[in-house]
């Protein structure tokens, strides 16, 4: 049973890490296409809980 749990385990790790690196694909592409926008960006962080993120909705 032990082994069955360590495969489990090592394919919902890969699939995190699968997942992860697609996230971080798509938060490159977000920065890249509001780069012209990046005044509006800074200006919008400066409100209280608004972060770069929140900003890209």
């Amino acid at each position: 049973m032990i082994e069955h749990h360590r495969f489990l385990l090592r394919q919902l790790f890969e699939h995190l890490r699968f997942t992860e690196s697609k996230l971080d694909e798509i938060e490159e592409e977000i920065e890249k296409r509001l780069r012209p926008f990046q005044d509006e960006v800074t200006r919008l962080c400066t409100i209280p809980g608004v972060d770069r993120v929140t900003t890209w909705g």
